[in-house]
């Protein structure tokens, strides 16, 4: 695998959890989900499905919304964010194994820690 999809996947996922959410929610697109949706579409729990989505949503990639619960979309905030995505999206569906190897090989309890107190920045005008 080259070292620009090991650097969008780094960018896009960081657990078998988020690979799972993060392939389920390509399917559609314009589909909005919940996590009991989600999970129980791909058959994991609900608990690492929806702290999945927090994860995901945190970096930019899904779009939220707040209706009778929360609902989540495919949806990059920027071209570039897009293009990670894809590229983790093409190497998922080419070779998943190779996908899961790169997401293991990256942990490390001090990236973790670190990403624990990441702040993003909203879309919007508004704020």
């Amino acid at each position: 695998m080259d070292a620009e999809t090991r650097a969008a996947i780094d960018a896009c996922v960081r657990s078998l959890e988020e690979l799972e959410v993060l392939l389920f929610l390509a399917r559609d697109r314009r589909r909005y989900s919940s996590a009991d949706t989600i999970a129980a579409e791909i058959a994991l729990a609900v608990r690492p499905v929806a702290a999945a989505l927090e994860a995901l949503a945190a970096r930019n990639l899904l779009d939220v919304r707040i209706a009778e619960a929360v609902l989540y979309r495919l949806d990059p905030a920027s071209a570039a964010t897009a293009a990670y995505v894809e590229r983790t999206l093409e190497a998922a569906w080419r070779d998943r194994v190779a996908v899961l190897k790169t997401i293991l090989g990256g942990r490390s309890a001090a990236r973790d820690f670190a990403d624990a107190f990441r702040v993003t920045r909203k879309r919007g005008s508004d704020g």
